[in-house]
């Protein structure tokens, strides 16, 4: 694919029922962002996602299915569980639309840059003083 609306378009006529979303716990992943389950929702595929905080917003309420990290832990059960029933399927991807829509728009991703935009450029809280008495006597070897 040579550009990610191809990729997209590609995706959904691959015509998946289910779609996994695995990750490891750990550092670097606690950092992504949920993309593979909103490519998935776009295609019309329910997805199956590592039970870590990264998919939990998008997952919740029935918006996908979560899956305990580790190898073979829940996966095998929640794929199946899929793969038996479509109207488990069709109402996973259904929720995962409505959320789709109503919190991956334009304007709520718009929304979430200025806040973070906000948040980076406000002046930080002043430590509290004890803290403070405890960092300063720490940096100059003396017990607070």
């Amino acid at each position: 694919m040579k550009d990610y609306a191809g990729f997209l378009q590609r995706l959904r006529a691959l015509g998946w029922w289910v779609g996994l979303a695995p990750l490891e716990d750990h550092a670097f992943n606690r950092c992504k962002a949920d993309t593979k389950w909103v490519e998935y929702t776009l295609a019309g595929t329910a997805a199956v996602a590592a039970d870590l905080p990264v998919y939990h917003r998008a997952c919740a309420d029935g918006a996908g299915l979560l899956a305990a990290s580790g190898a073979g832990a829940g996966w095998e059960a929640q794929v199946g569980r899929l793969l038996a029933s479509r109207r488990l399927r069709d109402a996973t991807l259904a929720r995962a639309r409505e959320r789709l829509a109503a919190r991956y728009g334009h304007a709520e991703l718009g929304a979430q840059v200025l806040a973070m935009v906000e948040r980076a450029r406000a002046p930080a809280a002043p430590a509290p003083q004890a803290m403070r008495r405890g960092f300063i006597a720490t940096v100059l070897g003396r017990p607070s």
